[in-house]
């Protein structure tokens, strides 16, 4: 029996199956090798040709295979939450940024409860209403005021140029009353006007610290004093929005003239205070024109000559 089996190659073994078996392991391998071969032609001759390609991490793969599909989806994913993060940052960035200081809302309390006692009525609408309009209302007028903080700090810096955060704050203002659906064409007008107060105001003070009063600009000061109550008409149109009430430009109007008066009354009760911080004030620039003879300046020629110095001899009067 031993004699009849083949003799193995040199280094070659035969495990005692095979032996038993009568054949060797290399004859069991081959068979094996070609029927994997068999069964891996017949798939892929069911399933077609495929193609390969490259993934965006540069791994090359066959076109439905395991490691491709999974690439795919992960960066897939990757992507949209990319996209998704980026557009929740964008939408609250601004909503979110901290604008209001305990003094912002000190000084925006005394213009609220002014503006409720006053505007409300123009409408017929109860005080309880303001508890609906709170959180928006209060958010404007005290961001105006900071802003106003902030114009003020580059004044007394005798700059005529905002800061990078004063920038800033005032783009927190706009997206949010964007995002609330409070700034229409009429709004954004009276934000601008605001805007043309606050550059007029550090334009004015650093000229009323460092120009003669021959070269100082009355002209110029009467122009910013002018737009002060800008908030008082942004609150305004607010309230009209909220209440959708149409505009009546009649009684815009009207108030116009009203908020202008209180606005040179407020300066007279302030002007020590603002001369000491360099703020603007028109009855400091009054007296920077024209010194001694102030009094006379704002005395008007005329009772029925309704202009600026009518205005200013009301208030103090």
């Amino acid at each position: 029996k031993m004699a009849s089996q083949p003799v193995p190659r040199s280094g070659q073994k035969r495990s005692p199956c095979s032996m038993a078996a009568g054949h060797t392991g290399d004859e069991d391998a081959a068979a094996g090798s070609d029927r994997s071969h068999r069964h891996q032609a017949e798939d892929e001759k069911s399933a077609g040709p495929k193609r390969r390609k490259t993934s965006r991490l540069g791994v090359t793969s066959v076109e439905g295979s395991p490691s491709s599909s999974s690439v795919s989806s992960i960066m897939a994913t990757l992507e949209m939450l990319r996209q998704r993060n980026s557009e929740a940052r964008d939408k609250e960035e601004f909503t979110k940024f901290r604008t209001i200081s305990h003094r912002s809302l000190q000084r925006a309390q005394t213009t609220i409860e002014d503006f409720v006692k006053s505007y409300y009525c123009l409408y017929a609408l109860p005080f309880t209403n303001f508890l609906k309009h709170f959180p928006i209302l209060i958010f404007v007028e005290a961001t105006i005021y900071e802003l106003d903080e902030l114009n003020e700090d580059q004044t007394r810096l005798g700059s005529d140029r905002p800061s990078p955060e004063f920038n800033r704050m005032h783009g927190v203002l706009v997206r949010v009353m964007q995002d609330k659906g409070l700034y229409d064409s009429e709004v954004k007008e009276e934000l601008r006007k605001g805007m043309e107060y606050w550059k007029g105001e550090r334009v004015v003070c650093k000229a009323l610290s460092q120009q003669a009063a021959d070269q100082f600009s009355l002209e110029n000061a009467i122009s910013v004093s002018v737009n002060k109550s800008f908030d008082y008409r942004i609150l305004h149109r607010i309230l009209c929005i909220l209440e959708g009430k149409a505009y009546n430009s009649t009684l815009f109007e009207v108030m116009f003239y009203n908020e202008h008066l209180v606005d040179i009354a407020d300066d007279l009760y302030d002007y020590e205070t603002d001369v000491e911080r360099n703020s603007f004030n028109i009855l400091r620039c009054y007296v920077k024109k024209h010194g001694k003879d102030v009094a006379l300046a704002i005395t008007p020629k005329s009772n029925c000559n309704l202009n600026f110095t009518s205005f200013l001899y009301l208030a103090i009067l």
